[in-house]
């Protein structure tokens, strides 16, 4: 299936340096994602370029190709057992286990998340690692800002727990009743401000 795939594409970041991602045959790379673990903005190789630096024609890419500084491998990669990817010869391709295949990449390979997700698989991620509802981390997603601002909601909610230990008891327990539902407040705090045409993002979560 597609996402057995091994999808080769190479970018140049900020500083110049060649950056190579494998990602799932089916998905695209996300390239706020890429830039956040590259270091900024990045720019994928032109067709000449591409042949210049890799020796490669565009479809030729292959897992292990020359003339690259990082090679990222996209999380998902690892989700199969199996594994295929050309070889360097667009007729020609490989299938493999995934142990191997990670086994002849092994110091050469970075994991991340740099792929852009199938429709919902970003909510359940997000729900998963928060522990809250779905339609929950849709709303977080979804709204400009609202992530990070929940984020430095539980923030201040950790650190006033902190402050407990530290004998801060009174502003502890004040701050830890009003966040018991953080993403009440952050709903509140959206829906007030768009009623008054006003930018909440920048209101810090303040008690």
């Amino acid at each position: 299936s597609l996402k057995q795939i091994v999808k080769s594409l190479v970018f140049a970041d900020p500083e110049g340096r060649f950056v190579h991602c494998l990602l799932p045959g089916h998905l695209q790379v996300d390239e706020k994602k890429l830039a956040a673990v590259a270091g900024g903005e990045c720019t994928m190789l032109e067709s000449d370029a591409l042949l210049e630096t890799t020796g490669a024609r565009v479809g030729e890419v292959h897992p292990f190709v020359r003339g690259v500084t990082r090679r990222l491998l996209d999380r998902r990669v690892t989700l199969n057992s199996v594994v295929s990817f050309n070889t360097g010869d667009m007729t020609k391709g490989l299938v493999v286990e995934l142990a191997g295949f990670m086994k002849a990449l092994e110091g050469q390979v970075s994991v991340h998340d740099i792929a852009r997700g199938e429709d919902g698989e970003e909510v359940d991620d997000l729900a998963a690692e928060l522990g809250v509802p779905r339609h929950d981390a849709k709303f977080l997603l979804e709204t400009e800002g609202a992530l990070g601002y929940y984020t430095a909601w539980l923030l201040e909610y950790t650190c006033c727990r902190e402050a407990d230990v530290n004998g801060d008891g009174a502003r502890a327990a004040a701050v830890v009743e009003e966040a018991s539902d953080p993403l009440f407040w952050v709903r509140a705090v959206v829906r007030f401000a768009s009623q008054d045409k006003a930018d909440w993002r920048g209101v810090p979560p303040a008690w």
